[in-house]
């Protein structure tokens, strides 16, 4: 009984390590993600915060001027018109702005963003020696809440897990079951059995899409303030891409565990990165240069565009047009090296 257990344990340990790319995965791979973050967010210099001032009058008293000089020295200050600080809050270059109303500085933020309200405090502790307090106006206009910010966010992360989960695993488990070397071998022509695969990811996808915008337009008041067919663009883009994503890591890809690490190996980074549940704003500055043109950046940056800032078909014809290009390189390659047998 007990040689038997012992030689079972011994044969699937083997098993482990005769499969270098899950040693890969389960090892190394940990290794290199707390490197990269550690790295993105360890850096040595301090991060300024960006606030927003709205002045309406050229002529400050003694206090305004005397918290302005306080505040300049922990944020960075950006003296801009009304119109413009509304719509660097809603695209998340900053957290809350202030409008100077007379003697007071008046505070505009989501009380429900948690960034912003941390913001707010640290400004308070900074210039709280003036012993006078400002007023808050809490801001619920559509377009400027957390909640807005989050949902295009959330539609973004659907169209990516469903695509690349959905296509990158199941054509592993097909190809384990040896379901694709059976099809092959039909009269079935590889370009359909390659499309149905694109076609039947669109489905649960917007259903999904639409599941969710319902939910928070008549819960939250979340509505698209763009276009509809900007938005669908979008959409059609960005399930392109992560399709051919998907397409392209499953290939040739022969085990569960293989796939189960590449598909984490993207989708990880992704949705720390790319501005689902934060601004990507608040990274350092040489991440955000090169966070901005992740594909799933670039996917959730467009459909709040279209939801929060009345974004129309041209506004957002380039990001659709480079998502869609990767997306088509991406398959193409799939495509060509895919393993039938």
């Amino acid at each position: 009984m007990n040689s038997s257990f012992l030689n079972l344990f011994l044969i699937n340990v083997k098993r482990f390590y005769r499969e270098p790319e899950v040693i890969f995965w389960v090892i190394f791979f940990p290794i290199i993600m707390s490197w990269i973050l550690g790295v993105a967010f360890n850096d040595k210099t301090v991060k300024i915060q960006t606030i927003a001032v709205v002045s309406n009058s050229e002529v400050l008293n003694n206090t305004i001027i005397e918290k302005r000089h306080k505040m300049k020295k922990s944020f960075n200050m950006l003296d801009v018109s009304l119109d413009e600080a509304i719509k660097m809050l809603k695209v998340g270059k900053i957290p809350l702005f202030i409008t100077i109303e007379g003697n007071e500085m008046v505070y505009h933020f989501d009380k429900n963003n948690p960034d912003a309200t941390l913001t707010y405090l640290t400004i308070e502790k900074t210039i709280n020696s003036c012993n006078q307090s400002d007023n808050i106006k809490y801001i619920s206009a559509q377009g400027s809440r957390y909640i807005d910010f989050l949902i295009p966010g959330l539609i973004g992360l659907g169209i990516m897990n469903s695509c690349v989960w959905g296509i990158g695993w199941g054509l592993v488990e097909q190809r384990i079951r040896k379901l694709i070397r059976r099809m092959a071998a039909t009269p079935m022509k590889k370009s359909y059995f390659i499309a149905t695969q694109f076609l039947s990811r669109l489905i649960p996808t917007a259903i999904e899409t639409i599941i969710l915008y319902t939910f928070a337009h008549f819960y939250f008041g979340v509505r698209i303030s763009g276009s509809i067919a900007a938005f669908i663009l979008i959409f059609l883009s960005g399930n392109l891409l992560f399709s051919g994503i998907g397409l392209l890591i499953s290939s040739r890809t022969e085990n569960t565990d293989m796939i189960n690490g590449l598909i984490n190996a993207i989708t990880i980074p992704f949705v720390i990165l790319s501005g689902i549940f934060f601004s990507y704003q608040n990274f350092p500055k040489w991440i955000v240069d090169l966070v901005k043109y992740l594909p799933l950046a670039m996917l959730t940056d467009s459909i709040r565009s279209v939801f929060n800032q009345g974004a129309q078909v041209g506004d957002v014809i380039v990001s659709v047009v480079i998502l869609f290009s990767i997306g088509l390189i991406f398959s193409v390659i799939g495509i060509k090296i895919f393993k039938w047998h």
